[in-house]
């Protein structure tokens, strides 16, 4: 085998175990030889501050505050900081109508777009309490969410707990592919919580923090839930992931929305990458190890998918085998131009469907490189539109 040979092959091997290990061996180790974790934990209900940035959240605000002060919690120590970003329709009247009748509704409007990073910041320094819950409006908390959220806290080791987030029922669009890739997402984590008492990424929908720790968040972070986490691991505090702090979210149906929602996520893992990339040699195992497996090694696929396509045509001047390899890709093309066809009809066939979803939101991923590449300047976000075509 000559040395060009050697090299394609390496690339071709390099590539397919860089897809393999984040998307097939790392997950299905993880999972397969998971046990349940028993913790010894009670009652435990100190004073909370919900903390919420919104930007018109007119049609889901007011459930929002209304089912988390009707958590099986005690109400007396629950209380709620909203920070409004500059809403142009209803949802400061709402708020403000709301907090009229209940002291414990703290709202801080901001007439200037300012992003969530930017709200975050500042509402949480009227925090009073020790413990912090963040959240979304879009996220509705089941009556016992809070509860099972804080009863980890009895131990000092534990300085954060994500919640497990749920999509609501819907299977329009992309809506199963994205229900999926949550399960499988959520099910991974709790099988890194159980063996490490860590976890990839808390969803910023539903987590809880120790105030303390709770970080200032670079003002052009874009994922600042993951930001959270690797700061409170980087701490070397446990974060745990609690699968009966349940609560639910809409699921995206529109793969033009989501593709833009993932374009961007992108843009902010590559963030964090930069900023937590001395994990490897501070905390290598299991901190890094699980970085790398889980995290990085996804967010490289677009460029794994690519160097093998390249050294696939590079291939075919010496392998017969690569010619025959480059025409099963064609055909995978061509089962993305039909999901494509059937999507713009309302239509669906499953098999295609995850294929396509697969390549796009990777497309998505490679798209957010280039806009780190770019330079991110500003974090201000729109409001996602779920459940919508």
């Amino acid at each position: 085998m000559s040395t060009i040979e050697l090299v394609i092959l390496s690339i071709l091997v390099g590539s397919l175990f860089g897809v393999l290990i984040p998307y097939g061996l790392y997950p299905l180790v993880m999972i397969v030889l998971d046990r349940p974790r028993k913790r010894k934990t009670q009652a435990f209900s100190p004073p909370v501050t919900i903390l919420l940035a919104a930007h018109n959240e007119a049609g889901i605000i007011a459930e929002k505050i209304k089912t988390t002060f009707q958590s099986h919690y005690p109400g007396a120590n629950i209380k709620m900081i909203i920070g409004t970003d500059a809403c142009d329709d209803e949802t400061d009247t709402i708020i403000q109508s709301l907090a009229a009748d209940d002291a414990r509704i703290v709202h801080v409007p901001f007439e200037k777009r300012q992003g969530k990073v930017t709200i975050i910041n500042q509402i949480k320094q009227l925090v009073q309490s020790e413990f912090i819950v963040a959240t979304d409006a879009n996220v509705l908390f089941e009556p016992n969410t809070l509860a099972q959220l804080m009863q980890h806290f009895q131990s000092p080791e534990v300085g954060l707990v994500a919640g497990h987030i749920c999509y609501m029922t819907e299977f329009k669009g992309i809506a199963n592919q994205e229900r999926t890739y949550l399960h499988l997402e959520n099910r991974l984590k709790l099988a890194e919580s159980n063996r490490w008492d860590l976890m990839m990424g808390a969803e910023g929908g539903c987590f809880a923090i120790r105030t303390a720790l709770m970080p200032t968040v670079p003002k052009n972070a874009l994922v600042d839930d993951f930001y959270i986490t690797m700061k409170t691991i980087a701490a070397k505090y446990q974060v745990i992931f609690e699968p009966k702090a349940i609560c639910k979210e809409d699921v995206s149906i529109s793969r033009a929305v989501e593709w833009q929602r993932k374009k961007r996520i992108s843009a902010g893992n590559w963030q964090n990458i930069n900023a937590f990339y001395t994990l490897f040699w501070q905390q290598p195992y299991p901190a890094g190890f699980a970085f790398f497996c889980h995290k990085i090694l996804r967010w490289l696929t677009p460029f794994f998918l690519l160097f093998s396509l390249m050294a696939l045509v590079a291939a075919t001047f010496f392998w017969d085998l690569a010619l025959g390899t480059l025409v099963l890709l064609g055909l995978l093309a061509g089962v993305m131009f039909l999901d494509h066809y059937l999507y713009k009809r309302g239509r669906t066939l499953a098999a295609a469907r995850f294929i396509a979803h697969f390549f796009w939101m990777n497309y998505a991923l490679f798209m957010g490189f280039i806009d780190y590449i770019k330079g991110i300047e500003s974090n201000i976000w729109q409001r996602t539109q779920r459940n919508e075509e």
